[in-house]
C-alpha cells in the first residue's frame, strides 16, 4: 500500500500542475473529482470496462499469483488427483502446494503437438461407459500423454505400464478419470496464464478525457485498450510492458527502463495515437514503441487512427530506444523532434497521392542520434522517411548513421536546416534505394555513403566534410534547364571521391556533356595556396575526354579556407591529382565573396619528366601511370583503389612503378642463362675430347689415346644454377633458379676434325624484387650443331644453335587495397652462334691454354596480352634483343696418372667478358582501357663481366668411361651467378 500511496501522491501532484495550465481540457477552478484507483486483486483480478470519473485514473498492476487451486492431499496416494503425479516430471510431494505456475511448468512439457480432440473424446467416451474397455483406456492414455514431448524415462514408474495401472476395476476407472481431469486442469491453467495481465477496456472518452492517467506497470503488465487523457504517465520496470491501444494524450511521461508500447491493444490490434510531446524522466532510459494504424491525417490532426506525435525526448533527456511502426496499409506517423540513442522507423510501402501504401514521415528534427549498432537510425521496409523541414525550422539534425535492413530499400527525404549533418548512409551490402535532399545544406561526415541514387533539389547544397566516399549516382532534377537553379556540390573534405557518376546541371557547373548530361568525378585531393598557407581541396575533373571544366560559367563550388577572402584574392593550384597525372585542370583565379564561388581558368597538365621527378619514378613509369588513370573508367573498384593510392606521393610512386613493370627483361635474362648453360656444356665437351695432353679433361689417354677405334662419343650433362640481380637503372632486381640437361653425340670425321649434335632442355624460375612481385617461368628446348678443328699446336671450335622458349609471367597489382594478379603467356625464339680459338702450352703434366672467343645471340619474343587483372591488364609488345659478347681467358690443368693407369685431372679457369651491343629488353605496352602506348625499359645488364671456375675429371685406364664435375661463377655489376655441372661420357 505504501507504493500505491506514492504513485497516488505523485500523480495527484502532476494532475494539479496540468490542470493549472491554461487551455488544457478540463481545467477548472472548482475542486476536481477524486482520481479513480484501480488495483489488481490478489488471485488474478482483471479490471474490465471503463474507469475514471473525470478526476484522473491510477492503475496499479500487481503480479497475479493464485494459490491453493489444488490441495496437496489431492495429490497424495489416496487423493483424487493422484494420477496427476504420473504425468509430472517431478512428482509433487505430500504437503506441497501446487500452484498453477508449478503445474504449468511441468504439465506443458507433455502432450504437445500430438494431442488431438479425437484422443480426448476417445478417453472421455470410454470412461463414460458402464463397463469400460480398460485396454482402450490404456491406449488412449498412452496416445494422450506418451505421444507428447516428454521422455518416458522422466515419468513416474506407475505410468510406464498403463495396462497394469488401469486395472479392470472401479479403482482403475477412477485413476483414468483423474488422468483426464489432469488434462482438463492443464487447459484451465493455460487459460489462467493469459489472464495475468491487467486489462482495462477504456480510460476516459474522446469528448471527456481524464485530466491524467498513470499506469504503474513496475510489477505486472498493464494493457489499456483505449486511453483519452491530458497527461499519460507510464511507469514500467525492467521486464514488464505498459501498453495502451488507441491513445490520445496532450503529454506523455515515460519512467523506467521497461518497454512502453502505445498504439497496440490487448488483442494485438493496432489502434494508432494522437500525442503531444513524449518525454523520459532520465537521460538514456526507456524504450518507446509507437504503432500507427490504418487511416488518414487531416491537417496535421489524426481523424481516427494513424499516428501523430509531437517531440520525443529532449536534448538533455534522450530515450534509449524509439521504434515507430507504420506497417499497415495507409498508416501514417508524423512527428516533431526526436532525441534518441536509437531510432527505428518501420514502413512497408512509400505513400502515394492516391493514399495507398505506408510511410513514416518525420518532418521534425531527429537530433543527436547516435552511431551504428547501439545508436543508429534504421529504415525497415520500402517506405519513405522524411526528416526535418518543420515550418519553424528551429533546429537541424545530427545523425550518426542511417541504415536500411535490405539492399535497395527505403527512401530518405531530408529537409536540412543550418547545421544538419549525417555521418554515414547505408553500407556496402545494404544501400538505400534513394536519398533526396529536399531543402537546405546537408553536411556528410567522415563515413561512406551507399545510396543507389542521390538527388539534389533546387537550391540545396551537399557538403562533403571529412573522409567521404560516395557510392552511387548524384542527380539534379533540373538538368540543363537554364530557368531553374539546381543543387550544388560543395566539397570541403580532406579526402573525398565518388565511385559512380555525378550528374548536375550546366547552371551548377559547366562540363563536357555526354548524352546531354554533364558527367563529373571527384577524383582525389589537391591543394592550393591562400594567405601564404597550404590549403586542401578536392579537384573535380570530367570523366569524359579528360578536358578541363570550361564554358560560359566556369565556376566550381568548393569549401574555401576559414580565413575571410576577398573577391580579389588569387589562389593558384600547387598540387592536384589532375595535373600530376596528365589531366588539364582548372586554376583558381579569384573568388566571389558573396557565395564563395571560385572562378577558374585552364592550366596545362604536368609533363612526364615533372611527374617522374615529383613521384621519384622513371619517365616511362610516369607515362604508364597516366595511361592507367585514363584506362580505369569502366572498372569502379580499380579506379577507387587507384584514387586511394594516389592520395600520397609515396603511394603514387609505388602505383607508378607497378603500372610500368615489365617481365620481358626477366624472361630474356632467364632465356640467356639457359642458352649459356647449353653452350658451356658443348664447349666443355669439346675441351674434354681433344687428343693428347692439350688440356685437362675427358681425353683419351694411355693405350687408348689416339686409338682410331674410339672415334665416337656419347655424353650427358646435368646442370643447375642460381643467380641474383640487384636493381639497376631504376629497374627492380630479381633472383633466378635454373636446372636442365644436355645430351650429345659426336664423331671424329678426320684425325683433326670432330662434329657433333647436342639437345638441351631447361627450366628457369625467376622472381622479381620490385613492388609488383613479378614471377617468370621459362621452359627452353635447344638443338646445337658443334664441331672443332685441332691441328698441331692450336684449335678452333664453334657451334650453331636454335632454342624455342615458352614463357609464363605474372605480376601483382596491390594498389590502394586492391589485390589482383595479371598473367601473361608467350613464346620466344632464339638463334645463336659462337666461335673460339686457343693454343695449349705444355710443361710436363701441366697445361696452360689461352683462349679467345666471340658469340652472338638474337632473341625474338612474341606479343601477348595479360589476363586476370581487369583494367590493369596490359598488352605487351616486346622488342627483339641482341648480344654480341667477346671473351678472353684461359685454363690451367694438371694431369695425374694413377698406378692402375686411370687419369685424374683438376682444372682452374677464368675469362673476361664484354657485350659490344648492350641491348636491354625494352617493350611497348598499353592498358586494356586506353590506346596510349608507352615504353617499358627492361633491366640493362653491365657490359663488363667475368667468369671463374674449377673442374675435376676422371678417365678409366682404357679411355672408355669418363666422369667430370665443374663449377663456374659469373660476375657483373650487381649480378652474381653460380653454375654446377656433372658430366658422363662413353667413348666407342
Amino acid at each position: 500500500m505504501l507504493q500505491k500511496r506514492k504513485h497516488l501522491l505523485a500523480t495527484t501532484a502532476l494532475a494539479a500542475v496540468v490542470m493549472a495550465i491554461p487551455g488544457v481540457a478540463g481545467a477548472t477552478s472548482s475542486a476536481a473529482p477524486a482520481p479513480a484507483e484501480v488495483v489488481v486483486q490478489n488471485g488474478g483480478y482483471v479490471a474490465e470496462g471503463k474507469v475514471g470519473k473525470g478526476g484522473g485514473v491510477i492503475v496499479n498492476g500487481v503480479a497475479a499469483n493464485p494459490q491453493g487451486l489444488i490441495k496437496a492431499s489431492d495429490i497424495a496416494a489416496d487423493g483424487k488427483y493422484h494420477a496427476l503425479n504420473a504425468i509430472l516430471a517431478t512428482p509433487l510431494a505430500t504437503g506441497a502446494t501446487a500452484t498453477p505456475t508449478k503445474l504449468m511448468e511441468q504439465i506443458s512439457e507433455i502432450a504437445g503437438a500430438g494431442v488431438t480432440d479425437a484422443l480426448i473424446n476417445a478417453l472421455s467416451t470410454e470412461l463414460a461407459k458402464e463397463t469400460p474397455d480398460f485396454a482402450a483406456i490404456s491406449s488412449a492414455a498412452k496416445a494422450l500423454f506418451g505421444g507428447g514431448k516428454i521422455d518416458a524415462s522422466k515419468l513416474a514408474s506407475g505410468f510406464n505400464d498403463l495396462n497394469a495401472y488401469f486395472s479392470a476395476d472401479a479403482a482403475g476407472k477412477e485413476k483414468a478419470q483423474a488422468l483426464l481431469k489432469a488434462w482438463q486442469l492443464r487447459q484451465e491453467l493455460l487459460t489462467e496464464a493469459k489472464r495475468h495481465d491487467n486489462i482495462v477496456a477504456s480510460i476516459g472518452t474522446a469528448d471527456k478525457p481524464e485530466p491524467f492517467a498513470v499506469l504503474n506497470a513496475d510489477k505486472a503488465n498493464i494493457t489499456v485498450d483505449e486511453t483519452h487523457t491530458d497527461v499519460l504517465t507510464m511507469n514500467a520496470g525492467k521486464t514488464f510492458t505498459a501498453q495502451s491501444g488507441r491513445t490520445e494524450a496532450k503529454a506523455v511521461v515515460i519512467n523506467g527502463e521497461g518497454s512502453h508500447v502505445i498504439g497496440k491493444s490487448s488483442a494485438g490490434a493496432v489502434g494508432g495515437f494522437d500525442l503531444g510531446n513524449v518525454s523520459t524522466t532520465k537521460n538514456g532510459q526507456g524504450k518507446l514503441e509507437l504503432h500507427a494504424a490504418a487511416d488518414t491525417v487531416d491537417g496535421g490532426k489524426v481523424t481516427k487512427k494513424g499516428g501523430a506525435v509531437g517531440n520525443i525526448g529532449t536534448s538533455g533527456k534522450r530515450f534509449a530506444d524509439v521504434t515507430i511502426n507504420a506497417t499497415e496499409t495507409n498508416a501514417v506517423a508524423t512527428g516533431g523532434d526526436v532525441y534518441a540513442k536509437k531510432l527505428t522507423l518501420n514502413a512497408r510501402d512509400a505513400r502515394t497521392s492516391s493514399g495507398s501504401g505506408d510511410s513514416v514521415t518525420y518532418r521534425g528534427n531527429a537530433i543527436n542520434l547516435g552511431y551504428v549498432g547501439a545508436e543508429a537510425l534504421l529504415l525497415d521496409g520500402e517506405g519513405t522517411t522524411s526528416i526535418g523541414g518543420r515550418a519553424d525550422k528551429v533546429k537541424g539534425f545530427n545523425i550518426g548513421k542511417v541504415e536500411t535492413k535490405a539492399n535497395d530499400k527505403g527512401v530518405l527525404r531530408l529537409y536540412a536546416t543550418e547545421g544538419s549533418r549525417i555521418g554515414q548512409i547505408g553500407t556496402k551490402t545494404h544501400a538505400l534505394k534513394e536519398v533526396w535532399l529536399q531543402e537546405g545544406l546537408l553536411a556528410l561526415g567522415s563515413g561512406e555513403v551507399h545510396a543507389n541514387n542521390m538527388h539534389l533539389e533546387a537550391g540545396t547544397a551537399l557538403w562533403l566534410d571529412g573522409y567521404t566516399k560516395i557510392n552511387g549516382s548524384l542527380h539534379a532534377p533540373a538538368m540543363n534547364d537554364a530557368t531553374k537553379k539546381t543543387g550544388t556540390l560543395k566539397d570541403g573534405s580532406e579526402y573525398s571521391y565518388w565511385t559512380s557518376e555525378i550528374i548536375v546541371s550546366q547552371k551548377a557547373i559547366d562540363a563536357v556533356k555526354k548524352d546531354g548530361k554533364a558527367v563529373l568525378e571527384v577524383v582525389s585531393l589537391g591543394g592550393f595556396t591562400a594567405d601564404s598557407q597550404e590549403k586542401k581541396i578536392s579537384a573535380i575533373v570530367p570523366r569524359v575526354e579528360n578536358t578541363v571544366l570550361e564554358g560560359k560559367f566556369k565556376s566550381l563550388k568548393i569549401n574555401t579556407p576559414p580565413a575571410a577572402l576577398s573577391a580579389n584574392d588569387k589562389m593558384f593550384v600547387e598540387e592536384t591529382f589532375g595535373r600530376d597525372y596528365g589531366t588539364a585542370l582548372a586554376r583558381i583565379e579569384s573568388i566571389v565573396s558573396d557565395d564563395r564561388t571560385l572562378i577558374t581558368t585552364t592550366v596545362a597538365p604536368r609533363s612526364d619528366s615533372e611527374i617522374a621527378r615529383r613521384l621519384s619514378v622513371s619517365t616511362d613509369e610516369a607515362k604508364a601511370i597516366k595511361a592507367v588513370v585514363r584506362s580505369l573508367g569502366g572498372d569502379a573498384e580499380a579506379r577507387a583503389a587507384l584514387n586511394v593510392a594516389l592520395e600520397k606521393n609515396s603511394d603514387a610512386g609505388n602505383a607508378a612503378r607497378q603500372s610500368a613493370v615489365s617481365t620481358v627483361s626477366q624472361a630474356n635474362q632467364a632465356i640467356n642463362t639457359a642458352s649459356r648453360a647449353a653452350a658451356d656444356a658443348v664447349a666443355s665437351r669439346l675441351a674434354s675430347a681433344r687428343t693428347g695432353n692439350d688440356v685437362a679433361g675427358l681425353q683419351q689417354t694411355g693405350t687408348a689415346a689416339g686409338d682410331s677405334t674410339l672415334r665416337n662419343g656419347a655424353w650427358v650433362k646435368a646442370a643447375g644454377s642460381t643467380a641474383s640481380q640487384k636493381s639497376r637503372g631504376g629497374v627492380a632486381g630479381n633472383s633466378t633458379n635454373s636446372y636442365g640437361m644436355t645430351i650429345g653425340m659426336d664423331n671424329m670425321v678426320a684425325d683433326d676434325v670432330r662434329v657433333g649434335l647436342a639437345l638441351s632442355t631447361s627450366k628457369s624460375d625467376m622472381k622479381g624484387k620490385g613492388a609488383s612481385q613479378t614471377k617468370t617461368d621459362v621452359t627452353s628446348y635447344q638443338v646445337a650443331l658443334y664441331g672443332s678443328y685441332e691441328p698441331e699446336g692450336f684449335f678452333v671450335e664453334g657451334q650453331l644453335a636454335y632454342a624455342q622458349n615458352s614463357v609464363k609471367t605474372s605480376r601483382q597489382v596491390t594498389i590502394g587495397g586492391l589485390d589482383r594478379t595479371a598473367k601473361g603467356k608467350y613464346d620466344a625464339n632464339q638463334y645463336s652462334a659462337s666461335v673460339a680459338a686457343g693454343s695449349p702450352l705444355h710443361r710436363g703434366a701441366v697445361t696452360l691454354t689461352p683462349k679467345a672467343g666471340l658469340s652472338y645471340t638474337y632473341t625474338d619474343p612474341s606479343k601477348y596480352t595479360e589476363t586476370g587483372a581487369g583494367a590493369f591488364n596490359m598488352t605487351v609488345d616486346p622488342s627483339a634483343t641482341s648480344i654480341l659478347e667477346g671473351s678472353l681467358g684461359g685454363s690451367l690443368a694438371y694431369e695425374h696418372k694413377t698406378l692402375r693407369g686411370s687419369v685424374v685431372r683438376p682444372e682452374l679457369r677464368a675469362a673476361a667478358l664484354y657485350d659490344f651491343i648492350g641491348d636491354d629488353a625494352t617493350s611497348t605496352g598499353k592498358y586494356s582501357g586506353d590506346t596510349t602506348l608507352f615504353n617499358t625499359s627492361g633491366l640493362k645488364r653491365s657490359r663488363f663481366g667475368g667468369t671463374i671456375g674449377a673442374g675435376l675429371g676422371y678417365t678409366t685406364a682404357d679411355g672408355v668411361w669418363e666422369v667430370r664435375a665443374d663449377y663456374d661463377a659469373e660476375m657483373r655489376s650487381g649480378y652474381v651467378g653460380h653454375n654446377g655441372m656433372l658430366t658422363g661420357r662413353v667413348n666407342f
